[in-house]
């Protein structure tokens, strides 16, 4: 995890955007959003996957949830 916080430090510093994604999914965002300088984050596979079994509803739902209290 150090590694990837380090790695958007100095992205920021130098201007560029920074952005995760790909295998994020409920059991992982939490340590993912420990990551500063997040612009974006591609979870749809996550939430369509998810919401096979909980609907599209629940599962975006669950997902903003589990983000509310990022802040950058």
């Amino acid at each position: 995890m150090q590694k990837l916080i380090s790695g958007a430090e100095c992205a920021h510093s130098l201007g560029l955007q920074v952005n995760a994604g790909h295998g994020i999914n409920l059991e992982n965002i939490s340590g993912i959003l420990k990551i500063p300088h997040l612009d974006t984050l591609n979870i749809g596979h996550s939430l369509v996957a998810r919401a096979v079994f909980q609907g599209l509803e629940n599962a975006v739902r669950e997902m903003l949830a589990a983000m509310a209290h990022y802040r950058q």
